[in-house]
């Protein structure tokens, strides 16, 4: 996070040139290591978060998007969630550890990747990097 009154520093002709070959080019760049630790971080939380919400709830939105019915099922994820976001955290604590420091911008970063996945597509995702057939 920035300071408040200070800047960042930007070089427009370098951000333009990047830009353009991802744009134009579809040449992309791969991401860092951190980045990449800090999205299968956030695949692992929403995909048990959306698992544990799919067994509990009883209710259903519009979108066909699991919603808790009773106060009960509401505070049974929550508390769900708190604990996946804890582990999460400290997963992130002890890459630090290993030398794989997470900055503030790949984690958010990687965190809106999965912020309006369904099930099934975080079911495939997770298969994908964890390597584990789900039933």
């Amino acid at each position: 996070m920035v300071e408040r009154g200070k800047r960042i520093k930007i070089n427009p002709v370098i951000d333009n040139i990047e830009l353009f070959k991802r744009e134009y080019l579809c040449q992309w760049i791969e991401p860092s290591k951190e980045y990449q630790e800090a999205y299968k971080l956030w695949l692992w939380y929403f995909y048990n978060c959306e698992l544990y919400d799919s067994i509990i709830c009883t209710g259903r939105n519009e979108y066909e998007d699991f919603m808790p019915r009773t106060n009960e099922e509401m505070r049974l994820i929550n508390i769900n969630a708190s604990n996946n976001l804890r582990y999460i955290q400290t997963q992130r604590k002890n890459l630090k550890e290993t030398g794989i420091n997470i900055n503030e911008e790949d984690w958010n970063s990687a965190k809106r990747n999965f912020d309006r996945y369904k099930l099934q597509s975080l079911q495939e995702e997770y298969n994908h990097y964890f390597n584990k057939e789900i039933i």
